[in-house]
Parts: C-alpha cells; sequence; structure tokens
C-alpha cells in the first residue's frame, strides 16, 4: 500500500514539473480520470496558459474530446465561470436530494420544476403551498414581511402588494399609470390620490376624450352603476339604456333600493322625475308633483261634469282647467270664467275626490262637449 501511495505521488509531481497528462484507468473505459497538459484547451484543473481552464463531465455516450457537460473558466468565457453542455442535455441545480432549478435547452429557466413554459417560471410543488416572489434590498429589510409581493395561493388567488408603508404604482411607456397609495387610495394618472379613487384628465373633455366610458356588450337597459351600504341592503343605482335608434328610448336612470327609478334623464333632453320636485332654495317653498287630467263639458248649458282627481284636497295646491272650442281639432283653447266674448264661460270647483266643470247658464253654448285638460299642482 505504501508503494502505490508514492508512485502516484510521483505521478502528480511529474504533472506539476513537466506539464505532462496523466491518464489513471481503473479498468473500464467509461470511468476515467484526465488531467491535461498546459497546451491543450479542455481538462485543466488549473493553467498558466492563455487557453484557460476547465472541468468536462463525461460518460460513455459523449467519448473523447470536447463534448459533455463543462464548468470552468476558458477563453471563450473569459469574463465568466461557465456552466454548459456541449450536447443536447439540460442543467439542474439541486439541494438535499431534489432538484431545484432546472434550465432547459431553449434557455428557459424552472424553479421547482422540470419543464417551464415561460422564460421564468415559479412552481411549488407541495400541495397546498403557494408560489411567492419578495423583491428586498438593504434599505427596506429582507423578512418576509418586507418588500414587493407577488403571489399565488393554493385557492388560485393571487396577490401583488407592497409590504411596506409606501406607494404601489403601475405603469407603461415610463409613466406611472395607477398608484396605490399606503392610506389605501388609489388614483390614475396622478402621483398623490386625495379621495378613495382619483381620476386625473390631462387633456380637454370630448365626445371622443372623456374621463370614463362605460360599455355593455349587449343593447339593452342592463348598464349599471351601483352604490351600497356594507350589507347591501339599502343601495343607490344608476342604470343607462342605449337599445334603441329613437333618442327618448336612449336614458339614464337613477334608482333607489331597486325600485321604479326617480329621475329619468332621456336622450332627447326631457327629464321625469318620479318623486316631489323642490324649485329653488327658500325653505318655505313646497315639494310638488303635477298631474294632468283629460274629460269632456257637459253637452247642455248649465250642465257640469264632476272628474275624479285621485289627490288629498289638502295638498292640492293650483287647479288649471282648459276648454277647447270651435271644433275638437282646433287648437284654439278658453279658461274658467272667460266672458270676453258671449257663449264661452264656465267655472269649476273640487272637493276631496273630484273636480266639477260647469257650463255657465245661457252663456256656454260654443264650449258644450268639448275637450277638457286639467293640470293639478300638488305638494308632499
Amino acid at each position: 500500500m505504501k508503494k502505490n501511495i508514492i508512485a502516484l505521488a510521483l505521478v502528480m509531481i511529474s504533472v506539476v514539473s513537466f506539464g505532462q497528462s496523466v491518464l489513471l484507468e481503473p479498468g473500464t473505459a467509461s470511468k476515467r480520470f484526465v488531467v491535461k497538459s498546459t497546451g491543450t484547451t479542455y481538462g485543466h484543473f488549473s493553467t498558466t496558459g492563455s487557453f484557460g481552464a476547465d472541468l468536462y463531465f463525461k460518460n460513455s455516450a459523449t467519448g473523447d474530446g470536447n463534448t459533455g457537460t463543462d464548468m470552468g473558466s476558458i477563453s471563450t468565457f473569459a469574463d465568466r465561470i461557465h456552466l454548459g453542455g456541449s450536447l443536447s442535455s439540460q442543467l439542474s441545480l439541486g439541494s438535499n436530494g431534489q432538484e431545484r432549478i432546472r434550465l432547459a435547452l431553449d434557455g428557459k429557466v424552472g424553479i421547482g420544476t422540470v419543464s417551464p413554459n415561460y422564460n421564468l417560471q415559479l412552481h411549488n410543488p407541495s400541495t397546498g403551498s403557494s408560489s411567492i416572489l419578495q423583491l428586498t434590498n438593504e434599505t427596506i429589510g429582507t423578512t418576509s414581511t418586507d418588500g414587493l409581493y407577488i403571489g399565488e395561493n393554493n385557492s388560485g388567488n393571487a396577490s401583488i402588494f407592497n409590504q411596506e408603508n409606501a406607494f404601489l404604482g403601475i405603469g407603461t411607456n415610463g409613466a406611472t399609470f395607477l398608484q396605490l397609495a399606503p392610506t389605501l387610495k388609489a388614483c390614475l394618472s396622478c402621483l398623490t390620490p386625495a379621495g378613495k379613487f382619483d381620476i386625473w384628465h390631462n387633456t380637454g373633455n370630448t365626445a371622443t376624450n372623456p374621463h370614463i366610458t362605460l360599455k355593455t356588450t349587449v343593447d339593452a337597459s342592463n348598464g349599471m352603476i351601483r352604490m351600497e351600504n356594507s350589507t347591501a341592503t339599502r343601495y343607490f343605482g344608476q342604470y343607462f339604456n342605449l337599445s334603441s335608434a329613437t333618442a327618448a328610448n336612449n336614458f339614464v336612470s337613477f334608482d333607489y333600493g331597486g325600485t321604479t327609478p326617480i329621475l329619468d334623464l332621456q336622450g332627447n333632453g326631457n327629464v321625469k322625475v318620479s318623486g316631489f320636485t323642490t324649485l329653488g332654495d327658500d325653505v318655505a317653498a313646497p315639494k310638488i308633483k303635477i298631474k294632468k287630467i283629460t274629460s269632456t263639458t257637459s253637452a247642455s248649458q248649465g250642465g257640469n261634469v264632476s272628474i275624479p282627481h285621485g289627490v288629498s284636497s289638502s295638498k292640492i295646491i293650483a287647479i288649471n282647467v282648459l276648454v277647447r272650442y270651435n271644433g275638437s281639432a282646433a287648437e284654439a283653447w278658453v279658461g274658467n270664467g272667460y266672458t270676453g266674448v258671449t257663449g264661452y264661460e264656465f267655472s269649476y270647483q273640487y272637493d276631496g275626490s273630484n273636480i266639477f266643470i260647469t257650463n255657465s247658464p245661457g252663456n256656454s253654448a260654443n264650449i258644450l262637449s268639448k275637450d277638457i285638460k286639467i293640470v293639478v299642482t300638488y305638494e308632499e
């Protein structure tokens, strides 16, 4: 045994001293240990030559020469330590008896997977675990609650958030588009949101350049903006309908609690208010509604007709009555009590249920059996 050790030592000394190759062949052609001289490019552990030094890992399939997997610093890769394969073989790194990182033949890198789908894929092979990417630096710290967190849990929920008490910006073309503040406020096209959600517009508004555009994929009255309380028991909704070619049938509606719309803004400029309306800022101004009623006058002078008004008489503020004359198609109307010309006089009164229109005896010949239109104004 002592003789073998001395012989091996002499061989190694000769390699160092004379730059000669040494071949150790334990009897199996596929198991070799080769140290080459400085005169060849590959196979060096170390060298003082200009070609560099690297270590090759070979098997019977790769054969002799510069094939197989190599690791080292050679002149071709003089600015780095190179680890690569000259054949169609992938590279992997592992720990604790398991592969951790795979470099595929097409240059894709997989962490936790042997078949990455994209340039970089992070995969957690453990059941019920999350895949998380964390970015930190020395200023903010290196704990699990520092830095930028990008992850997806085992339920398929994904998260991107800044774990620091600082802003998170998302942008494009070199500028921040969405700014998320640590105060749980957000802003589009600005850096310091004041409200819960701010939208800034840096150019003038036009029909083709609005602040916000809402679209629906179907022509139906189902576009909606909704505001509700925390329990969703009360809400205020804004609907829009753009399904008709007629402007009057296209509208924006506001409602409360999903009941009948309380306000309609129609495409032709008309406004419909379902509730009572206060005009002006006088504290004594009444909240009013208006209704229209139509009927026909009595066929005889001195006769009368009764017309239900459907309003509590104590709430009625005003009643306006007009009667058509000189033919049903003529747009000629006369008000109550008119005596400027003979034959057009009538009067009205009302009680808790009806409005009574009475033709004046002997002075109403021109308004017999004529159209009546009544406008009733009443308060809340």
